[in-house]
């Protein structure tokens, strides 16, 4: 399952026969679990799968995510080293953009007010300074507490490397307040750079006490429902871990729906025999890409509402609105699509629940893409009367009809997603004409075309079940976790046995964590890196250690640091003296993957009902054939302008493209005259 701001998503495959059953539910805001067990209870009831029949149960959730951006979560305090109370105001004080003249600095999640200095300090070389006071740690916990924290984070100068005092302070502030959520930044994330860390710890405060109420709710609304198997929840890193495991690091599921959703694409572009994708993820709040290349890469630099959030990622990034993204009219008379998004609650004007602002679904309806009689197969159907009013009142304000104005919202988010997507494909050094793109998410299919005109991408492949994609990647995602320790010492210093100890006490805890999840693996990897620079660099490159004695050969590790620099920016220095950073450990314990969605078989033509619509697009009406998803099979042409509809989503093929259906049925659209 994937949890979605609009939409909760589920698949179910039966393993024995491929049998999929795709479905679609509006998410709760107040109450986020109550959706999965409707989920529960249509199975049941509409397909007769049974909850003790489930045996293999894994979601996506955005909860933590929203938390953050909607900065709802706890009151939290955080303890500080004496002299470092403004590490969260501070922060690294960059600009998100420099051309803004107007942007307004981040407000921190903990008020300085909040903060507490602590009288320790432990030296960058491990010496004790200044001893740690228990009673003073007691004090300043229970003084927090009292003037109204939630949640207690703590993070000390120098613990990524020396923990004793951070670890100590922990022990003492959960033995004195028990039952209450701390949050220790180096059992969470040991790596240097202290305000990296500190927002970590922060963030894992701020998120956890939510999320570990949520994880218990729904594990006893499950339960009650008859469900037994183990509930799995997806990692940001692309991986799995129990529930009971996120309960206690919350963090890490900062981006569990948006790394569901990009594992889903790479097992989709793999069967459908595309290595390059552009992942895009357009739902209800927002668009998302991912490059793929083979497989998802990971990142240490994500930002989740504004705050870095330094643990291993998949790198996913923000390029514009979603479906539910709210158009509006600035202060300079321009349209403007999103941030702001209408959600599930009450959504778009067209759901008909109380919504008055337009959003992008609005427009779809308006123009004709969307049937608002077929939305998610008929179960949903959407009000264009009220749409049309809405666009009406908004068109009025710019001068221009209802559908102009519907057309024009449109266009404005495909900029957007434009300004975003070339810029990005730039900074990765990639071509967009040499990659697919690979939509999903329930508008995602609905844009794409739009998207790939204006960025020059020539081809873009639809799965079978795109609206639930995210869904399908939680099933195939593997059991995975990371480990880092900080070094920060130049190469010629570095000993051997060090780094052979740091790689096997990080193996030895990624093993018994591995363990611990109590889940059925089908093969065990693990790859150690280390992050290294030239000296006086300001970045670094992670560079897998070679094969043969691995931790213990620093030469061969030098040799492949100077050789992917060399790749990735023209040039290396092996006369300058390099340093490391810090070595990573990541373990991969893989999962048997379930069985391709078996394909119910489509009707004769002579059995299809043949409709057209009109479409209106960059200011006039098109006639495009309108065809159901199911009907279609290996071979057949669809020229644009068309519109494929299905239960999950509705795929609009521009009159620049044509499609195709692949072997697998895929949707495969590239540009006319292309081939």
């Amino acid at each position: 399952m994937d949890i979605g701001g609009t939409f909760t998503d589920a698949v179910l495959i039966e393993e024995s026969t491929g049998k999929t059953i795709n479905l679609k539910v509006p998410s709760s805001r107040s109450a986020p679990w109550k959706p999965v067990l409707e989920v529960i209870d249509r199975l049941a009831g509409e397909h007769g799968v049974q909850p003790h029949e489930i045996t293999y149960f894994v979601h996506g959730t955005t909860l933590a995510t929203n938390t953050l951006i909607e900065r709802n979560g706890a009151r939290t305090g955080l303890l500080v080293t004496r002299g470092f109370r403004d590490l969260m105001e501070l922060g690294r004080v960059r600009m998100d953009d420099l051309l803004d003249f107007a942007i307004e600095a981040q407000l921190p999640l903990v008020s300085r007010n909040d903060v507490v200095e602590i009288d320790e300090r432990i030296l960058a070389d491990g010496t004790v300074d200044i001893p740690l006071k228990p009673a003073q740690v007691r004090d300043a916990g229970r003084a927090l507490v009292d003037d109204g924290a939630e949640a207690l984070a703590v993070c000390f100068l120098h613990s990524y490397r020396y923990p004793a005092h951070e670890q100590a302070a922990g022990a003492e502030l959960r033995m004195d307040l028990e039952d209450f959520y701390v949050a220790v930044s180096s059992e969470i994330w040991p790596e240097l750079s202290e305000y990296e860390r500190g927002i970590v710890a922060v963030i894992e405060a701020y998120v956890g006490k939510r999320m570990a109420a949520y994880f218990r709710d729904l594990t006893a609304g499950l339960r009650d429902k008859g469900v037994t198997a183990n509930m799995l929840v997806t990692r940001s890193n692309g991986g799995v871990m129990t529930a009971e495991t996120a309960a206690s690091s919350a963090a890490e599921t900062l981006l569990s729906g948006p790394a569901s959703g990009v594992v889903g694409a790479s097992y989709s572009g793999h069967v459908a025999g595309v290595a390059k994708i552009v992942a895009f993820d357009m739902g209800g709040t927002s668009a998302e890409v991912s490059v793929i290349d083979g497989d998802p890469v990971l990142s240490n630099e994500s930002r989740v509402g504004g705050f870095p959030a330094v643990m291993p990622a998949v790198d996913v990034d923000s390029v514009g609105a979603g479906g539910g993204s709210i158009a509006w009219i600035d202060a300079g008379g321009v349209l403007k699509v999103g941030p702001r998004s209408a959600g599930s609650e009450p959504g778009p004007v067209c759901l008909g629940r109380g919504g008055t602002e337009v959003t992008v679904t609005d427009a779809y309806v308006e123009l004709g893409i969307i049937d608002p009689d077929r939305f998610l197969g008929g179960e949903l159907k959407l009000r264009r009367d009220l749409s049309h009013v809405a666009l009406e009142a908004l068109g009025a304000r710019l001068g221009v009809s209802a559908v102009d104005a519907a057309d024009a919202i449109v266009q404005v988010a495909t900029t957007n997603m434009y300004a975003g997507l070339v810029p990005l494909a730039a900074k990765k050094g990639i071509e967009l004409a040499d990659f697919a793109m690979l939509p999903y998410g329930g508008a995602g299919p609905t844009h794409a075309c739009m998207l790939a005109e204006e960025t020059g991408i020539r081809r873009v492949v639809v799965p079978p079940a795109p609206g639930t994609l995210c869904a399908l990647g939680a099933l195939t995602t593997d059991i995975k976790t990371h480990y880092v320790r900080s070094v920060y010492d130049k190469l010629e210093d570095v000993r051997r046995e060090d780094m052979v100890e740091a790689v096997r006490t990080m193996e030895t805890e990624a093993r018994a964590w591995l363990s611990g999840q109590n889940l059925e693996t089908t093969g065990v990897e693990v790859q150690s890196s280390a992050d290294i620079r030239y000296v006086g660099q300001g970045f670094y490159l992670n560079v897998p250690w070679p094969a043969g004695d691995g931790p213990a050969d620093l030469t061969a590790l030098q040799e492949a640091f100077h050789q992917r620099h060399e790749r990735l920016f023209r040039y290396s220095d092996p006369a300058s003296p390099i340093e490391i950073l810090a070595v990573r450990l990541q373990i991969v314990g893989t999962i048997a993957r379930p069985p391709a969605p078996a394909r119910p078989l489509a009707r004769e033509h002579h059995d299809r009902v043949q409709r057209t619509r009109k479409v209106y697009s960059k200011g006039e009406y098109l006639d495009a054939s309108v065809h159901a998803r199911e009907d279609l099979r290996p071979g057949e042409l669809l020229p644009g302008p068309c519109v494929v509809e299905q239960y999950d989503t509705t795929t609009y093929v521009t009159a620049a493209y044509e499609a195709t259906v692949d072997d697998a049925f895929n949707l495969v659209i590239t540009e006319k005259g292309s081939k």
